[in-house]
């Protein structure tokens, strides 16, 4: 079963600050079950406490100069040094539209930003060290031969 969507923020009803909510969850009737049928799973979902996207990046574009858009996210101290340099001289107001425009920053809190119906919702990707690539190999000639990347061995 799905659990709610909060109409307010477009995120699961009841998602917690680590990003989880419980989701009800029953064992179906062709399995044999020895405990209980109904039980809770904690599934993954976005966090938001009601930043809106739109209202940040109207800020940044329009008022960031002076520093609104970073006291609105809740980055006290350099949205008050940005109100001081006229947005880090012009440049640091640049380079916050795209910050936010991109969704690489976000509000202070850590929750994520309640988005508009029709944007999309960006998340950050980690690399995992345990990932091997497979890149073409050139050192033939051709383009059959693949290489593992981490170890350097011809597949």
């Amino acid at each position: 079963e799905q659990p709610a969507i909060d109409p307010k923020t477009g995120s699961a009803a009841g998602c917690r600050s680590d990003s989880t909510v419980d989701v009800p969850c029953w064992v179906g009737e062709e399995l044999e079950c020895l405990g209980e049928r109904y039980f809770m799973l904690s599934e993954p979902c976005r966090f938001t406490n009601r930043y809106h996207y739109s209202t940040a990046l109207a800020l940044s574009i329009f008022f960031g100069n002076i520093g609104l858009d970073r006291l609105y996210l809740g980055y006290y101290a350099t949205g008050v040094l940005k109100m001081m340099t006229f947005g880090f001289f012009v440049v640091g107001n640049i380079v916050d539209i795209t910050l936010i425009a991109t969704q690489a920053l976000g509000p202070a809190d850590g929750s994520r930003y309640v988005l508009a119906p029709g944007i999309p919702a960006l998340e950050r990707r980690k690399a995992n060290p345990l990932t091997q690539v497979a890149i073409p190999s050139l050192s033939n000639g051709d383009d059959q031969g693949w290489r593992d990347s981490a170890s350097d061995k011809e597949l």
